[in-house]
Parts: structure tokens; C-alpha cells; sequence
């Protein structure tokens, strides 16, 4: 589970990375992506990728430098949508339905890039008497 957990936010933030460093020539290139998540822990990825800069790093070590993050929380899935569709989001970190939707409104301009809500979670603990959360 961790390293599936660990190729999944590699996978994401080199996605991020080459998104950014493939993006069209202009007048100031974009330096900063911002990302959405929603409370809880189907989002536990997000906060990983945030608290360890995965993106920040991938991106150095694919040579586009300087690049920064913005994590924004939303309350749901239509929030987030609604934030893409208006530009105030670069990245949806969202659940099947909502990527779906997304893809359907813009006639397939929104990729997936993987729907975090959708994947089974596994407890661990050093603990052997907690056995829930």
C-alpha cells in the first residue's frame, strides 16, 4: 500500500511538473500551480505531496526551476469544479464522478490525472490495539 501510495504522488507531481514546463510561451511563464483537495482522508495523498514539496522537487529535477505550489480546500466536489471551470484552480484533486463531469462540461479538455477518493485506504499503526479509526 505505501509504495503504491508513493508511485501514485510521484506519478502526480511529475504530471504537475511536465504540465507546467510544457505549458505555452508567455509573457512571464507560470511559476506557480495550484492544486484542490476536501477535508478528509481520502485526501491524506495531497497533504503528503504538500508537506514533502513532491511537486517542487520533480519538477527541479526535470529542470523547470522556481516552481511553487498553492493548496486549496474545498468543501466538495462541485466547489472544485466550479473553481477549475473559472480558472481559480490549475489541478483537481477529485473523486471519479466529479472528473467525469468535468471531462463531459469541456468536450474532453479536462484530463484525469487519478481519482484519490476512489481507492481503498489501509489503517497503520505501531499500535496493535487500535484496529479503527
Amino acid at each position: 500500500m505505501i509504495k503504491q501510495l508513493q508511485c501514485g504522488l510521484t506519478a502526480v507531481a511529475v504530471i504537475a511538473a511536465t504540465a507546467l514546463a510544457a505549458s505555452p510561451a508567455k509573457a512571464q511563464q507560470k511559476s506557480e500551480i495550484s492544486l484542490s483537495r476536501q477535508p478528509g482522508i481520502f485526501y491524506m495523498p495531497s497533504h503528503i505531496m504538500e508537506k514533502q514539496k513532491l511537486i517542487e522537487k520533480h519538477a527541479a529535477q526535470l529542470g523547470v526551476a522556481g516552481v511553487t505550489t498553492k493548496w486549496v480546500t474545498f468543501s466538495g466536489g462541485g466547489a472544485q469544479t466550479d473553481a477549475l471551470l473559472a480558472g481559480g484552480v490549475d489541478i483537481l484533486n477529485t473523486g471519479t464522478g466529479n472528473l467525469l463531469l468535468l471531462w463531459d462540461r469541456t468536450r474532453g479538455g479536462v484530463k484525469g490525472i487519478v481519482a484519490t477518493s476512489a481507492q481503498p485506504m489501509t489503517l497503520i499503526s505501531r499500535d496493535a490495539n487500535i484496529k479503527s479509526i
